[in-house]
């Protein structure tokens, strides 16, 4: 039924860029301006944006597509890739379901797999307490990037069981660098992503990835969306996660980097 529907999103999408003439010069010529017109406001900011918003769709918590104006979504699926990404939370009257969401949790990066995690396996628990529900002595509570994706495969979060970290090329696809203003959030205004979609975003960290970087002995790649970059640091870094779900069509070979080949960090 999910795929069915999203296949039907994804036509009426080219549909509708097909008639609003996207891709021309013309809105190219908009797109610069954008970056270059500090007077435009937010509202501005997210019209110019409807097109390129196309490209997201809110889900329930069954993974049913809901309108794009309600305000209470789970998840996003993003008709680019076909993927489908998780959403946050935050506030004082969240469900313990929702709280294993919370926006602000941080993890090590682990991956027992010797077959995908390039020859290291990270930091199973070193920081002990850094998300909902840790117990210690209790490995599948622990605040690291497998054991999270468990829990929330178990969950079947959005009716999907198949969680896992994102490429680097993956999350970086969510940078978006003619998105210089925030839509409102409350952690830091002014991100790199569409916050009309992922208003959860915190700015005060990077986002972990599953692609290992060549030049660290234990290291891993990241998206920081305070300023569109890509980081790398130690797998025992404190760091956030946002899942995602899909057959992996970008970056999926890469595991661990080949030496001058890294991803740019300035890229952004």
């Amino acid at each position: 039924m999910i795929k069915n529907r999203h296949v039907l999103h994804a036509i009426g999408v080219v549909y509708l860029l097909i008639i609003a003439g996207c891709g021309s010069a013309e809105d190219e010529g908009v797109s610069d301006s954008i970056m270059k017109d500090g007077d435009k406001t937010k509202n501005q900011i997210s019209n110019e944006h409807s097109v390129n918003s196309a490209r997201f769709a809110k889900l329930d918590e069954n993974g049913e597509e809901l309108s794009d104006s309600v305000e209470d979504w789970h998840c996003v699926h993003d008709s680019e890739n076909n993927l489908i990404w998780e959403g946050k939370y935050w506030g004082d009257s969240m469900s313990s379901k929702e709280k294993l969401h919370y926006y602000d949790d941080r993890f090590n990066w682990h991956d027992p797999d010797f077959e995908t995690n390039g020859g290291r396996d990270g930091s199973r628990d070193d920081d002990g307490a850094i998300c909902f529900g840790y117990q210690r002595g209790v490995e599948e509570t622990f605040c690291n990037t497998y054991a999270y994706a468990n829990r929330v495969n178990e969950q079947e979060y959005c009716g999907i069981n198949n969680w896992r970290l994102p490429t680097h090329e993956e999350l970086k696809s969510l940078v978006d660098k003619e998105y210089p203003f925030g839509a409102g959030s409350n952690v830091v205004d002014g991100l790199f992503i569409n916050e009309n979609y992922f208003p959860r975003t915190d700015g005060r960290w990077f986002y972990w990835t599953s692609t290992r970087y060549e030049g660290g002995m234990n290291d891993s790649w990241g998206v920081h969306f305070r300023n569109g970059k890509s980081v790398n640091a130690a797998s025992y870094s404190q760091q956030l996660v946002r899942l995602v779900s899909g057959e992996c069509k970008i970056g999926c070979e890469i595991v661990e980097v080949a030496p001058g080949e890294q991803p740019d960090p300035d890229a952004f």
